[in-house]
């Protein structure tokens, strides 16, 4: 059985699958819903993670963040379950059913880490609260105020 962390696909969703789909929960929380999601459709359908035999990404589109955690996720989960895990760009899964997509991830499925694909450079910015006004490529600091 295969573990499948949709993200490029809307809905975005959690999937057991063998040839067909046995069970899928729906994304809604974003990153934070993930780990809580694996959780819960194992639990639901009596399996463990013992039982994953495979973790499929498919993924394109997303926050810098957003995606870096899914990948860290399916890297650590292989890891420490020794299993493989394949990533699948959006465009590799877009209208395929998800027997033809369990075919193309089995022949990518890897020992080694996944790495995120980005197809757009990262917005990472400041916040200012916290770390000052940023100004350009410039960080100014707010005056201490005198005690």
């Amino acid at each position: 059985m295969y573990l499948i962390i949709n993200q490029a696909i809307l809905p975005h969703y959690i999937a057991l699958v063998k040839k067909e789909i046995i069970t899928k929960s729906r994304l809604k929380g974003g990153r934070n819903d993930i780990l809580k999601k694996i959780n819960q459709i194992l639990k639901k359908n009596k399996f463990t993670l013992r039982d994953v035999k495979g973790i499929i990404v498919f993924s394109d589109n997303l926050s810098f963040t957003q995606l870096r955690i899914v990948v860290t996720i399916a890297n650590l989960m292989g890891k420490f379950l020794n299993i493989p895990t394949s990533f699948l760009k959006e465009r590799e899964v877009k209208d395929k059913k998800i027997n033809e997509i369990i075919k193309i991830a089995q022949k990518k499925l890897t020992r080694k880490i996944i790495l995120p694909y980005y197809d757009k450079e990262p917005n990472i910015t400041l916040n200012a609260d916290k770390r000052g006004l940023a100004i350009g490529n410039k960080i100014e600091h707010p005056p201490k105020s005198a005690k």
